[in-house]
């Protein structure tokens, strides 16, 4: 049976489906990021745990969906960004790969400051981001306080591009996780010679990049060796996992906007005009001379986890899904200020009162979220109503959190038929690699359908209007 596999290098969860020519995911194999211990700051995956964890999660997917690593003709991927390794002289890593919250990031390096407030920065890179969670941040730090090691670094790859490499044995990489490293020349799609002289990092090191999409080569003898592919299966880059589970949520297809409750929260719109702004980041879509743009906000997923592990450990997310739905809009009062996280108590929450269960706080988060969500929707579309917004992320699966969303930002919020958009459209890419399509908008035709829609619904919004009222007081008041 012919399958193409996708790969979603998240920053919480690795994932791998297997889908079929007529667009069924046979099957999922998932894995935690097996990141080592974070309690000093640094985040990092060492280099055999993580094949270990891509072999599992393919291993886990062809079981689960009846077929072999050996049936799989075309593979891709979506990944998260600023995660990276860096290789000596013969690709040999120097170092594990470094996710993106690790804290080495020099936050008052001269190089570094001066890059972010040139005014080419924005035009030039697509995007007015700066911050320790930068690659290049943390490059920094290894260029001054590990500086014999950086004398051996002669490659530098995205965790991405690492994969790209083993499988294809080309160093290649795309140019949407490359946008985000601040380095990259988005508008003339190459790497930016003033930052890298800047920051003394050779061109030589970075990969060859491609826009997300492009069939890129062939997997080599890694690939088959030791995850059982054959060699010579056609591969394509993948591109940023928002990105991609845009793609595989039916961006272009049912909406040309999405949102994604994941670790971060963040919104998307394509396709838009090369215009950069303060308060978001362009990236390079599947088409030439498209683009997508991006913002974020904090106040994501990583609230509803933290909760559960650190006040409700004996409840799994759905039976907590379950307990908050019960609850009325506004959460009987209780109000959680965005980033509940921030603290180790519940000092976030205010007007709490002995009455408030778990379901209250659960949904207090839920709305905390959707308020947030409901600000980069506004700055994104200002004079925009009654928006069709496709939902992606692991907030995705939660109905009650939909419902929410809906009412607090007064827009469909629109699920699909594929549960796992970022890993699905990373085998819609696959798919064109193997020559079942023409283009990923041609798979998005023929697989994805809309599951269900989620409305405002005009008396639960007017319910919600004066705790919004309340809500924007807490947080002037609080923060």
């Amino acid at each position: 049976m012919d399958v193409v596999l996708g790969i979603d290098l998240g920053t919480s969860y690795f994932k791998a489906a297997v889908v079929n020519r007529s667009g069924a995911l046979l099957g999922l194999g998932r894995s935690a990021v097996p990141v080592g211990d974070t309690s000093g700051g640094t985040w990092e995956v060492e280099i055999d745990r993580f094949w270990h964890s891509i072999k599992t999660i393919i291993d886990e997917a062809c079981a689960r969906g009846g077929v072999k690593p050996f049936d799989i003709c075309g593979v891709s991927y979506a990944s998260q960004a600023n995660s990276f390794l860096m290789l000596d002289a013969d690709y040999k890593p120097l170092t594990p790969i470094i996710l993106w919250p690790d804290n080495r990031g020099l936050k008052n390096d001269n190089e570094l400051n001066g890059l972010w407030v040139d005014k080419e920065y924005p035009d030039i890179t697509g995007m007015s981001f700066k911050g320790s969670e930068f690659a290049i941040a943390k490059v920094r730090w290894f260029q001054k306080k590990m500086p014999e090691l950086w004398s051996g670094v002669r490659h530098f790859m995205t965790i991405s591009d690492y994969l790209a490499f083993k499988l294809t044995d080309k160093p290649i990489g795309d140019s949407g996780t490359a946008s985000l490293l601040g380095i990259y020349n988005l508008r003339d799609s190459r790497w930016w010679g003033k930052a890298l002289s800047a920051l003394n990092i050779p061109e030589s090191y970075l990969s060859q990049t491609s826009r997300p999409g492009t069939v890129a080569g062939i997997t080599a003898s890694f690939a088959s060796e030791y995850l059982g592919l054959i060699s010579g299966t056609p591969f394509s880059l993948g591109g940023l996992d928002h990105h991609i589970a845009a793609l595989g949520a039916g961006a272009g297809q049912i909406s040309g906007l999405s949102e994604s409750t994941g670790t971060v929260l963040a919104f998307y719109q394509s396709p838009i005009s090369f215009k950069p702004d303060q308060l978001s980041c362009l990236g390079p879509s599947i088409t030439d001379g498209e683009y997508y743009r991006l913002s974020f906000n904090d106040n994501g997923g990583r609230g509803v986890e933290w909760y559960r592990s650190n006040f409700a450990e004996e409840y799994s997310l759905p039976e907590l899904d379950n307990m908050a739905a019960g609850i009325s809009p506004g959460s009987d009062g209780l109000i959680a200020l965005p980033e509940v996280f921030r603290e180790r108590d519940l000092s976030r929450f205010v007007n709490v009162k002995a009455s408030h269960t778990h379901g209250h706080y659960f949904r207090a988060i839920m709305e905390s979220t959707a308020v947030s969500l409901s600000s980069l929707i506004n700055r994104a579309c200002p004079d925009d109503e009654n928006l069709r917004i496709l939902a992606t992320g692991g907030g995705a699966g939660s109905r009650i959190w939909l419902r929410v969303k809906a009412m607090v930002t007064g827009s469909d919020l629109i699920t699909s038929s594929s549960s796992e958009p970022a890993a699905y459209g990373a085998a819609m890419l696959a798919s064109v690699a193997a020559g079942w399509f023409e283009s990923s908008k041609d798979a998005a035709q023929s697989w994805v359908n809309i599951k269900e829609i989620f409305t405002p619904g005009k008396n639960s919004r007017k319910e919600l209007e004066k705790w919004l009222v309340e809500y924007q007081k807490a947080v002037k008041k609080y923060e």
